[in-house]
Parts: C-alpha cells; structure tokens; sequence
C-alpha cells in the first residue's frame, strides 16, 4: 500500500511538473509574440479569480430536434495535425491538443472549409480526464462522456454551428454506446450557453472554481431552483 501511495505522489508531482513546463513555454511564446495582454490576464486569473459554470446535460434517450440551418451542409470528422490553428485560434486548446485525449472532432463546411472543433471524451478516459484537468470535471459514470474544448471559427459565429455540430457528435456518441452527455459552461459564456440549449442540453449542476495563488479549488452542487432559473432566462435573453 505504501508503494501504491509512493508511486501515485510521485506521478502527481511529475505530471504538475509536465504542466508548469508547457505553461512557462506557453508564456514564453505569448511574450516572444509580444501577447503581454493575453499573458497578464492568465497570471491575474490564476493570482485570484472565482468563476461559476453551468453543468449541462444531454440525455440521448430522449429525443430533440435541433434546427438546422437552411444554407449550410456540415459534417464532422476526427481531429488530425493538420488542423491545429485552421481555426485561428492562436495557443487555445494548444496542450490539449498534444495530450492526444480521444476523441477530437471538427466540423468542416462542403468545401472543406474548417469550422468548428469539440472533444467528446468517454467515461473509458477518467484517468486521462483527472491526469490533464486534475479536479476540473467529475468522475464520469458507465455510459457517459464529456464535452470540452468546443471553438468556432469567428467567422462562422451567429450561423447555428454549434448546435448543428453539437448534434452530429451526439449522433456519433449514441452510434458508440453513450447515453449522457456532459458539458460545463461559463455562466459569462452567453453564446455558448445558448448553443449548447439548442442542442438538447439543460442544467443539472453547478461548477465552482477558485484560483489563490496558482492553486485551484473545484466544487460541484445540484442547480437550485434559483440558477435554473437564471439559466433559462440566460439562454431565451
């Protein structure tokens, strides 16, 4: 037992070293590229900050039909290099990228033409899921899996691509066996939060993090009545 607990600290220090090292060289090319604002808005987050999500969720047992748009032909396929930054995204979702947790997607136009990106991640990587985000999500149960990492292209924003993209991957995840899909939102996060509401998903929890010092803290509760609220007045704003 010992050995177990021996083995385990000095993984979780290897891995918090990994993630300080590809943070400073992040730093370094945002300073390199004279990206100081980006820069200091990450190091005041992480000095002191407080941010509240939305869990949502999508139970693919039941059925919705999301408006697609008239004008647009989308479909989605897996991640591969040659996207990274088709999306001008600069360094976001950078070192998710090269964590190579399955499976990512991207939603191309009809003429191929990259617009959108999401991870959909499976309850088979909790491990994975703890590894890189530490205390960021919950555990996932058999059947689940989670959304994160989803980006559109800004000139593609205000078209109805993401819940249009959103749908297509929950068809890919019933096809794989899911049954429930998790997101978290940033409450701040109007558009995604709407985006996510015409894709099926409604509020079951809410996500509490507190950064002092370059440590977080994480904590999960059931949604009150009176955040359900606020969700719904959000969304239909």
């Amino acid at each position: 037992d010992s050995h177990v607990l021996i083995k385990r600290h000095v993984f979780n220090t290897s891995l918090r070293i990994k993630t300080l090292v590809e943070r400073i060289a992040i730093a370094f090319s945002l300073l390199v590229k004279g990206d100081l604002k980006t820069l200091f808005k990450s190091l005041t987050v992480r000095l002191y900050s407080r941010k509240l999500s939305f869990g949502l969720v999508r139970d693919l047992n039941s059925t919705f039909v999301v408006n697609v748009p008239n004008d647009i032909y989308l479909k989605i396929r897996y991640f591969n290099t040659d996207d990274i930054d088709t999306l001008d995204e600069g360094h976001r979702h950078l070192r998710l990228v090269k964590e190579g947790i399955p499976q990512c997607y991207i939603g191309e136009m009809a003429d191929h033409t990259p617009c959108y990106r999401q991870w959909l991640i499976g309850f088979e990587q909790n491990e994975q899921l703890k590894n890189y985000f530490g205390d960021l999500f919950p555990s996932l149960k058999k059947g689940e899996a989670l959304v994160e990492g989803i980006f559109t292209k800004p000139e593609f924003r205000g078209k109805g691509i993401m819940p249009y993209a959103l749908d297509l991957v929950n068809k890919e995840a019933m096809k794989l066996g899911y049954s429930k899909i998790l997101v978290y939102v940033d409450r701040s996060n109007i558009p995604s939060l709407k985006g996510c509401y015409r894709a099926g998903f409604i509020p079951f929890q809410t996500r509490y993090e507190t950064w002092f010092l370059f440590r977080r803290t994480t904590s999960f509760r059931p949604i009150s009545k009176s955040f359900k609220s606020t969700f719904f007045k959000l969304v239909n704003s």
